[in-house]
């Protein structure tokens, strides 16, 4: 009896250990373990006292009889030994007492062990109740995680598509921008050839200037001409009268005047052939003069040609350079827009990087949520087993526990 109450303790113990090391979801199956045990080796140790006492008083009954039959005649050892058995009586009293009191005190905890179960018994059904709702809201969670994982696969591909057309998209904006190089070179050497136009025309229109002030000059030197051939007409008509009158006085002077006469006719020769020179030099000049009237007229008209085509050349070459500084910006913009996409390509494929990694997380996520709907289950089920073996093991204390109070 001693051997299995020391054994009773040892198992407590070793339950004890087992409590400090295992999970805390298992802790109130090893509580009841080892309140079982605890009970059972304190009934065990009642039991074995009670029986103690129970030996204890058979061998003073024996040893009273044994004495009594043996010193029959000696009174006064049978007192002494009287004594003797009234003090162990009393001892047994004693103790008899106190095991019963001990026994009240176990049949106390006996009650509030057994409160105590039924109030862990309870909370296990509410923390079964509780796993069976956790793993229908983790079930709903990952059905929602599904439905997000779904999402995020189509923004995914919506975003890889996106990405694709970006770098297309790239690629044309960085041809666009090779064209605007091209089209901003041949500008500037457009600008180049309008200059050296502008130029040539304002020193055309120069010349043009220089060659009316010379028409004009020439018309100035034509009008003195005709004024020179009018001077040697008017000389003409008075050579010719005098020959006239030379011809009356010879013809006047008769004989005398025959040399005078022929005289006459040779100026009268002279100035009429002075006359068909000054006639035919007058239409010369007249022609020169109008020849020149029409240059003049040319040469104006070319000089306003000339102002006007350098007028026009330099609002080609202000056009020009606007349209240059134009391209200029529009290249600046076009290569600002080729950084801008290749910006915003790069960061769609961040987006997309960083979505599978998302799309991943998630994908672990979702097997995480399953694994632990799995143990949640896992649990509900050892938490209803649980129960029932508490329930069980309740049970069969209950019953031990009454059949070692019947035999005290």
């Amino acid at each position: 009896m001693f051997l299995f109450f020391i054994s009773q303790i040892v198992a407590g113990a070793f339950a004890f250990g087992l409590l400090v090391l295992e999970e805390n979801h298992r802790s109130f199956s090893y509580i009841s373990i080892i309140s079982i045990q605890t009970i059972t080796a304190l009934l065990t140790f009642v039991l074995f006292c009670r029986r103690s006492l129970s030996d204890v008083s058979a061998y003073a009954d024996e040893i009273r009889s044994t004495f009594g039959i043996s010193v029959d005649g000696t009174e006064a050892r049978r007192r002494t030994h009287i004594s003797i058995l009234s003090i162990l009586h009393e001892d047994l009293v004693r103790n008899k007492t106190r095991i019963d009191q001990e026994v009240v005190k176990i049949q106390d905890r006996l009650q509030s062990t057994n409160s105590f179960f039924l109030k862990t018994r309870e909370k296990l059904e509410k923390l079964s109740d509780f796993f069976k709702g956790s793993s229908d809201n983790i079930s709903v969670i990952a059905a929602s995680h599904e439905e997000i994982f779904a999402s995020i696969k189509q923004i995914s591909g919506s975003l890889s598509n996106q990405s694709k057309e970006l770098i297309d998209i790239s690629a044309n904006v960085s041809g666009l921008c090779l064209v605007t190089e091209e089209i901003a070179s041949a500008a500037k050497g457009v600008q180049e050839l309008s200059e050296e136009a502008a130029d040539f025309a304002r020193n055309g229109k120069q010349a043009a200037l220089k060659a009316t002030e010379r028409f004009q000059e020439q018309v100035g030197r034509s009008s003195n001409i005709q004024k020179i051939i009018e001077m040697i007409r008017e000389i003409s008509d008075k050579t010719n009268l005098l020959a006239l009158n030379a011809a009356i006085e010879a013809a006047r002077a008769g004989q005398h005047g025959l040399g005078f006469s022929v005289v006459a006719d040779e100026i009268n020769k002279l100035a009429s052939l002075t006359m068909s020179r000054v006639n035919e030099i007058s239409k010369d000049v007249s022609a020169m003069l109008s020849a020149q009237s029409e240059g003049h007229k040319l040469v104006t008209a070319s000089t306003s040609h000339m102002e006007s085509i350098a007028d026009s050349v330099e609002r080609i070459r202000e056009f020009l350079r606007t349209m240059n500084t134009m391209i200029e910006e529009q290249l600046d913009g076009t290569r600002g827009m080729a950084l801008t996409v290749n910006s915003v390509t790069e960061g769609s494929l961040q987006i997309d990087r960083a979505i599978n990694e998302q799309n991943l997380a998630l994908r672990e996520l979702n097997q995480g949520v399953n694994r632990l709907v799995i143990d949640l289950n896992d649990a509900s089920v050892d938490s209803d087993s649980t129960s029932r073996s508490t329930n069980e093991t309740l049970i069969d204390s209950r019953h031990d526990i009454e059949s070692r109070e019947d035999e005290l």
